[in-house]
C-alpha cells in the first residue's frame, strides 16, 4: 500500500554508521570524502536491492525505512538481509582500502520495527525528515547501532519476532538506553536461515479414509494382486506415518522393504535404491565393504539360484559395491544403455523372486528427491504389479514440477486398473485439536491448542515441534499430570511459519552437540561412528550422540559392526544443514571429503559422487572437478545421462574459475554429444557453441624424429569409400581424416572441423573447416573436397557408401564452410563423421588422374602420415609436413604385413620386434617390455544361415544348428580371449542395444527334436553344406564337430570375404564377424538385415521395425524396439548365431607414450611420443 502523508505506520527502520570516521578522515584527508561516498553508494545500492527507502545520507551514516512508501509482508526480514548485505559488500571493499592505504573500514548497523509518523514529502520527491518517532522506533534503532560490534548486525525484540524464521540471532541481552523505561532486549544477527518445512509423526489422527484405500490395497496385495499406490502431500503433512501405520498392521502377512531418496543425492544414480538393497540386506552405509559383498553374494544366491553370476553385477552396481574382477569381467564390455538394460531387468526380477513366498511392497519415500535414473527404473519396473504380488507405494510432495509427479501419472495410464492415488490435505481443525492434544499426553491450555493450531494450519509435523518446542523453553511445564502455562498466555511466540520451532529447538544444544548435528548434516540423513570419528573429536562423539538420541532427533539403526544413525526425519537434517553459515558449510565438507578420500583410498570408485558433492560444496575447485568428471563418466557408464549432465555442468563451473580452457571444452563436448544421442538438438547446438568458443592453446610443435614398427593385415583398398574391413579402415585413418574424430573415451571432438552447428530439429549441420589445413601435397583442403567425395561415392556405389545415405544433400558454401541436410535427424550423425567412410577426397588429384587417384603412388591425404612406401609386404608412412593437428614425434611409421594366426606376431613381439600391435592372443601381455591394454570391440563373431535357400529357409532347421552349438565351447578353442555370446544377441555388449539374454540355449537334444520337425530326424534327408570360413582359420573342427553330432555333413571352404560378397549366396553356412561403424545398433542392423547383399533371413516385420526404429527420436523407445529386434532375429527367427564378442589386445613398449586406443579406433599413433632414453 502507498504512504499517505502524515500517517501512522510501522516500519523497520535501519540505520549504519561508519566506525572511527574521524580516525580515517585524519589519515586519509581529502581523499576521505570521496571513500565515503563509495562507502554511501554501497550503502544505498543494497537498500534499493530489498526495495528500501533512504531518508538521510549524512556523512558517515545512513537512515532507511523499510515499508515506506510501499509496504511489504516481510518489511523488517527485508531490513535484515539489507544490513548483512551491507556488511558483505563492505567487508569486500574494507578489504581493497586496507591494502591500498593502511586503513581499517567497517560499519555498525541497528535494525528495529515500530510506527513512526510519516511527514509529507520534500520538494525533491524523497521522504522528509521524520517529524516524530512514537514509541521512539528510531531512537532505539540508532542506540541498536551503538551496541553493534564493527561489522555485526544488532535487531531489537519486535523486529527478532518477525525473522527468527530466517536468520540466526545470538542474545545480546538486555540494554539500558536512555529515554526507556525499561531495559530492551537486544539480538544480533550471526547469519541466515532457510526455511524449510516440517512434517511431524506421532498418533494418527484424521485420515481414517486415506487409511482404508491403502487397506483396500494391501488386502489385494495380500492375496497376490500387484498394486501401485501414490501417496502426495506437502512437507509434513503425514505420508511417512500413514505408512508406517500400515507396515504395523500388515507386519507378518506383507514383506515391506524401504528406500528414500535425498535432497542432496539428486545428482547420485539409484541412490534409492541403494537405500532399499541395504535395507533388505539389513547393512548399513558404514558397514564394511566387505560384509555387504558377502551377504549380498549370499542372498543373490539364495534368491536367483543358477543365475546369482548374472544378477551379482548389476545389484552390486546399484549398490555402488567396487565389482570383483570376476564380476567386473562380466560386465565390463556392455556400454552404458546395455547395462541400463539389463539392471532393470535384473532388479524387476529380483522383485518378483523376492515376493515368491510372501508378497512384497516396496515403500519409497520422497521420491521428489529422486534422481532421474532411479525415476527410469521405476518406470520400467511399474510392470512387475502386473507379474508378480509386488506393491509398490510412491511417497512424494505434491508439486508438479518434481518428475515423481509424472510417474504416477505414468503409472495411471499405463495400470489404471492397478493405480490408486492419494493425496493428503491438511488436518480440520478439529483432528488438529486431537493430535496436539495426543502429542500432549494430557489437557493442554485452550489458548495454548488454539494457538498451535492455527498457526500450524493443519500439519501434523508443525503441531508436533511447536510443542516440543515450547516444553523445551520452559513455557509449558508437567503439574500433576497436566501442563499449565509458565508464562502469560500473550508472551507465547510461536513463531509465524512454526518451521522455526524445529530451529529453535537444535539452537539450544551445547556446542558440542551442536556440532555433532551439524557434521550428520553434512554427510546426509544417516551417518556412522566411523566417519564422525575422522572428522571430531572422539571424547565429544559418543556423550552427544546419547543426548540427541534423548531429545529424539536422531535414532540409532545399528550398532554392529559400527553404530550407525539417522536424523530421525529427514526435514531435521535439512534445517540443521541450511542454518550453517557459508564458511563453516565449506569447512565442514571439506572435513568430510577428506575423511571420505581416507576410508575410500582403495576404492574411491564406489564413492565419487559423495567425495563430487562434498568438495564441490567445500568449495574446492581442483578436488571438486576430479570427482565431478568421474561421477559424470560414472553416470554415463549407467547410461543415466541426466545425472551425468549435471556432474559435468558443474565441474564446468568450476573449471571456469580455475581457468582451465582445455579441460572446460573438454568437458563441454561431453555434455554436447550426451544432449545429440538424446535427440536434444537445441540443448547440444548451445553447448558446442560454448565448447567452440573456448580458445586453446595449439599444441607445442614437435619436430619429429622417431620410427615405429607394427604389423597387420594388409588392407583390401586404402581409399575412403573403398575400404570396408576393419583392418583397412585403421591403416585408412593413418592418412585421412575427417569433421570430427572420437578421442580415448570415445567423445566426440573436432577434427578438420573448428566450428559446427546442428538446427533444432537436427536436420541441419554447419560446419567450418580449420583455418590452414592442407593435402599432403599441399594444397588447400576445402569444404568442397568432402561434398565431392560424398557425392562421388555415390555415384560410384562404392561399398561403403550406404553408410552415408542418412545424407540428403552437402554444399560448400564457401572454402571452409560445408552445409550438411539429413533425410531425417540421426543422434548417432556426429560419430558418422568420425568414420573413415566420411572422409574428404583430394579434389584436385581425382579430376587430374581419374580412377589413378586411388593408387598407392599416387595416393594423396589430409592426414598425420603420408605413404611413401607400399608393396604387398609391407608399408612405410612418413610425417606428413602439412598436418596441423597434435603430433609426438613419430617421423616414421613401419608396417609388416601378416595374415594368418596371431601365434607369429606374438613369437615376434616376444622376441623384441615391433613396437605396437593390435592383437587377439591374451599370452602376449606376459612378454617382457610389454604394456597391455584391452579393448572390446564393437563386433560380433557369428555363423550365418543362407535362408535362400534349402535347408536354411526352414526356421527350425536354422534353430536347430543355433541349439545344437556351445559357444563357449567354441569360443574357448578358437578365440579364447573373446566373451562368449552364451545368452546375448547380435549386438556387442559394449554398444547400446545389446540383450543380455536373448540367444537360444545350448541344447543338443532340443536341437534334434528340431531337426525331427523340420523333416530331418538325425540329420538324415540334409544335402551336404557348404560353410565359408576365413582365411585364418584353419581349425575349425570344434564348430563341425558339433553339428556333424546332430547328422550333419559340412564341408569346409577357406575364402576372403572382403574380396567377393558373393560367395555368400553359394554357400549354406558362412563364418564372419561384423564391426559396426559407430555405436547405435543403427549401425549394426542396418548393414548386416536392411541389405540384400548378405543372404540372411528378413521378413517384412523385421524390415518394418528397423524403419519404425530409425524415425523414433525418443532415446528409450528406440532402443527398447532395438532389443525387440535383436530378440526377433537372433531368437525368434534364428537368421544367425553370435558366436562370440571379439576383444583385442593393443600392447605397447614402455618407450611409446601417448598411444590410445578403444573401439572405434586404433590408429592414433600420430599422438605418440617416443622415449628411448626411459626420460
Amino acid at each position: 500500500m502507498a504512504v499517505v502523508t502524515g500517517s501512522r505506520r510501522i516500519v523497520s527502520v535501519l540505520i549504519a554508521d561508519v566506525v572511527n570516521s574521524t580516525g580515517i578522515a585524519e589519515t586519509l584527508g581529502e581523499r576521505s570524502k570521496f571513500l565515503m561516498d563509495e562507502v554511501l553508494r554501497i550503502m544505498t545500492k543494497e537498500v534499493a536491492r530489498y526495495d528500501g527507502t533512504v531518508v538521510q545520507r549524512a556523512g558517515d551514516e545512513i537512515f532507511a525505512l523499510f515499508g515506506a512508501p510501499l509496504a511489504h509482508e516481510d518489511d523488517s526480514e527485508r531490513a535484515v538481509r539489507t544490513a548483512l548485505a551491507i556488511q558483505r559488500a563492505l567487508g569486500a571493499y574494507a578489504q581493497e582500502v586496507e591494502s591500498a592505504y593502511g586503513v581499517r573500514l567497517s560499519a555498525r548497523v541497528g535494525v528495529n520495527t515500530g510506527p513512526v509518523v510519516i511527514a509529507a514529502p520534500g520538494e525533491d520527491g524523497e521522504i522528509g525528515e521524520l517529524w516524530n518517532a512514537l514509541g521512539d522506533t528510531v531512537n532505539v534503532a540508532s542506540r541498536l547501532q551503538e551496541i553493534a560490534e564493527p561489522g555485526q548486525v544488532a535487531i531489537g525484540l519486535t523486529t527478532a519476532r518477525q525473522v527468527e524464521h530466517c536468520f540466526e540471532l545470538e542474545e545480546l541481552g538486555s540494554q539500558d538506553f536512555q529515554g526507556k523505561g525499561a531495559p530492551v532486549a537486544t539480538f544480533r544477527v550471526t547469519g541466515t536461515r532457510e526455511a524449510h518445512r516440517l512434517r511431524a509423526e506421532g498418533p494418527l489422527v484424521g485420515r481414517e479414509f486415506e487409511l482404508t484405500v491403502v487397506e483396500r490395497a494391501m488386502d489385494g496385495l495380500r492375496d497376490g494382486r500387484g498394486v501401485i499406490v501414490s501417496v502426495m502431500g506437502e512437507a509434513g503433512i503425514g505420508k511417512t506415518r500413514l505408512v508406517a501405520e500400515v507396515r504395523e498392521r500388515y507386519a507378518g502377512e506383507i514383506r515391506f522393504v524401504e528406500g528414500r531418496a535425498v535432497s542432496y543425492a539428486q545428482s547420485f544414480p539409484y541412490w534409492p535404491i541403494r537405500d532399499l538393497l541395504r535395507e533388505w540386506l539389513g547393512v548399513g552405509a558404514s558397514t564394511p565393504e566387505t560384509r555387504v559383498r558377502l551377504d549380498l553374494k549370499a542372498q543373490v544366491a539364495q534368491l536367483f539360484g543358477e543365475h546369482a553370476d548374472d544378477a551379482y553385477p548389476f545389484l552390486a552396481s546399484l549398490l555402488g559395491l567396487a565389482l570383483e574382477p570376476d564380476a567386473a569381467e562380466r560386465i565390463r564390455e556392455l556400454n552404458r544403455e546395455s547395462i541400463q538394460h539389463e539392471t532393470f531387468a535384473v532388479f524387476a526380477e529380483f522383485l518378483c523372486r523376492l515376493s515368491a513366498e510372501i508378497p512384497l511392497c516396496v515403500v519409497l519415500e520422497d521420491l521428489h528427491w529422486a534422481d532421474e535414473a532411479t525415476l527410469e527404473l521405476l518406470e520400467d519396473v511399474l510392470r512387475v504389479t502386473e507379474e508378480a504380488g509386488v506393491g509398490l507405494l510412491f511417497l512424494y510432495r505434491s508439486e508438479r514440477e518434481h518428475r515423481s509427479w509424472h510417474l504416477g501419472e505414468r503409472a495411471r495410464q499405463r495400470f489404471p486398473h492397478r493405480y490408486r492415488e492419494i493425496e493428503l490435505r491438511p488436518l480440520p481443525s478439529d483432528a488438529s485439536r486431537t493430535l496436539v492434544v495426543a502429542t500432549a499426553e494430557g489437557e493442554l491450555p485452550d489458548s495454548v491448542a488454539e494457538l498451535l493450531v492455527e498457526r500450524a494450519g493443519g500439519n501434523p509435523f508443525f503441531l508436533e515441534e511447536a510443542f516440543h518446542d515450547l516444553v523445551e523453553r520452559g513455557a509449558l511445564r508437567r503439574e500433576n499430570g497436566s501442563w499449565e502455562l509458565a508464562v502469560a498466555a500473550e508472551d507465547l511466540a510461536v513463531p509465524a511459519v512454526v518451521q522455526g520451532a524445529l530451529q529453535a529447538r537444535l539452537d539450544r544444544l551445547d556446542r558440542a552437540t551442536r556440532e555433532v548435528v551439524s557434521v550428520g548434516a553434512v554427510i546426509g540423513r544417516t551417518f556412522g561412528l566411523q566417519l564422525l570419528d575422522k572428522v571430531l573429536p572422539q571424547e565429544d562423539l559418543l556423550p552427544a550422540l546419547s543426548d540427541l538420541q534423548r531429545l529424539d532427533l536422531v535414532v540409532e539403526t545399528r550398532r554392529r559392526p559400527t553404530p550407525e544413525y539417522r536424523f530421525r526425519h529427514g526435514l531435521v537434517q535439512e534445517v540443521a544443514y541450511s542454518s550453517l553459515v557459508d564458511a563453516t558449510r565449506k569447512r565442514l565438507h571439506k572435513k568430510v571429503g577428506e575423511a571420505l578420500e581416507a576410508l575410500y583410498a582403495d576404492s574411491d570408485d564406489e564413492a565419487f559422487d559423495l567425495l563430487a558433492r562434498h568438495f564441490s560444496e567445500a568449495d574446492e575447485p581442483e578436488k571438486a572437478v576430479e570427482y565431478l568428471l568421474k561421477a559424470g563418466d560414472s553416470a554415463r557408464a549407467l547410461y543415466a545421462d541426466q545425472e551425468a549432465i549435471e556432474h559435468y555442468k558443474k565441474a564446468r563451473n568450476f573449471l571456469a574459475r580455475l581457468g582451465d580452457d582445455r579441460r572446460t571444452r573438454d568437458t563441454l563436448f561431453k555434455m554436447a554429444l550426451a544432449y545429440h544421442v538424446a535427440f536434444d538438438f537445441e540443448k547440444a547446438e548451445d553447448v558446442y557453441d560454448e565448447a567452440f568458443c573456448c580458445r586453446i592453446e595449439e599444441p607445442r610443435v614437435v619436430e619429429p624424429s622417431e620410427r615405429v614398427e607394427t604389423a597387420e593385415t594388409r588392407p583390401e583398398a586404402l581409399v575412403p569409400g573403398d575400404v570396408y574391413s576393419t583392418e583397412g579402415a585403421y591403416f585408412t585413418e593413418h592418412l585421412f581424416r575427417g569433421l570430427l574424430e572420437v578421442d580415448a573415451d570415445l567423445n566426440v571432438i573436432p577434427a578438420m572441423a573448428d566450428n559446427m552447428r546442428v538446427s533444432r530439429d537436427g536436420l541441419e549441420y554447419l560446419f567450418r573447416l580449420r583455418e590452414n589445413v592442407r593435402w599432403s601435397d599441399g594444397e588447400p583442403l576445402t569444404a568442397e573436397d568432402f561434398a565431392f567425395a560424398w557425392r562421388s561415392m555415390r555415384e560410384e556405389e562404392t561399398r561403403t557408401a550406404f553408410m552415408m545415405e542418412d545424407v540428403e544433400a552437402a554444399e560448400a558454401l564457401d572454402d571452409r564452410t560445408l552445409e550438411v541436410r539429413l533425410r531425417s535427424p540421426r543422434s548417432y550423425f556426429p560419430y558418422v563423421l568420425t568414420s573413415v567412410w566420411s572422409f574428404p577426397w583430394p579434389r584436385h588429384k581425382c579430376k587430374e588422374l581419374g580412377e589413378d587417384w586411388r593408387k598407392p603412388e599416387n595416393l594423396v591425404g589430409n592426414g598425420p602420415f603420408m605413404l611413401a612406401e607400399y608393396d604387398q609386404e609391407h608399408a612405410l608412412l612418413i610425417a606428413n609436413p602439412y598436418w596441423r593437428g597434435p603430433r609426438g614425434n613419430v617421423r616414421e611409421l613401419h608396417v609388416t604385413f601378416r595374415a594368418g594366426p596371431d601365434a607369429a606376431l606374438v613369437e615376434e613381439w616376444q622376441n623384441g620386434r615391433y613396437d605396437v600391435l593390435h592383437v587377439y592372443n591374451s599370452s602376449v601381455r606376459d612378454a617382457p617390455d610389454t604394456i597391455a591394454e584391452p579393448v572390446s570391440e564393437l563386433a560380433t563373431t557369428y555363423v550365418g544361415f543362407n535362408a535362400r535357400k534349402p535347408p536354411f529357409d526352414n526356421e527350425l532347421v536354422r534353430k536347430a544348428f543355433s541349439c545344437g552349438m556351445d559357444r563357449a565351447r567354441a569360443t574357448e578353442a578358437i578365440a579364447p580371449f573373446a566373451r562368449a555370446a552364451t545368452k546375448g544377441g547380435a549386438i556387442p555388449p559394449a554398444m547400446p542395444g545389446h540383450s543380455h539374454r536373448v540367444a537360444p540355449p545350448y541344447d543338443v537334444e532340443l536341437a534334434k527334436k528340431m531337426l525331427a520337425e523340420a523333416g530331418y530326424p538325425d540329420g538324415r534327408g540334409l544335402p551336404e553344406l557348404k560353410l565359408l570360413l576365413p582365411h585364418w582359420l584353419r581349425s575349425p573342427e570344434v564348430i563341425v564337430d558339433q553339428w556333424t553330432d546332430l547328422g550333419a555333413r559340412v564341408n569346409v571352404e577357406h575364402v576372403k570375404f572382403h574380396d567377393d560378397l558373393g560367395l555368400l549366396t553359394t554357400a549354406d553356412l558362412w563364418f564372419a564377424s561384423w564391426t559396426t561403424d559407430y555405436p547405435d545398433p543403427d549401425g549394426f542392423f542396418r548393414g548386416l538385415i536392411a541389405r540384400e547383399v548378405w543372404p540372411f533371413y528378413r521378413d517384412e516385420e523385421l524390415l518394418g521395425r528397423i524403419e519404425e526404429a530409425r524415425a523414433l527420436t525418443d532415446q528409450g523407445e528406440r532402443l527398447r524396439l532395438y532389443h525387440e529386434i535383436d530378440r526377433l532375429w537372433v531368437s525368434e527367427r534364428a537368421a544367425l548365431l553370435p558366436l562370440w564378442y571379439r576383444r583385442s589386445l593393443t600392447v605397447r613398449r614402455p618407450w611409446v607414450h601417448g598411444l590410445w586406443t578403444n573401439p572405434l579406433s586404433k590408429a592414433h599413433i600420430d599422438a605418440v611420443t617416443v622415449r628411448r632414453d626411459g626420460a
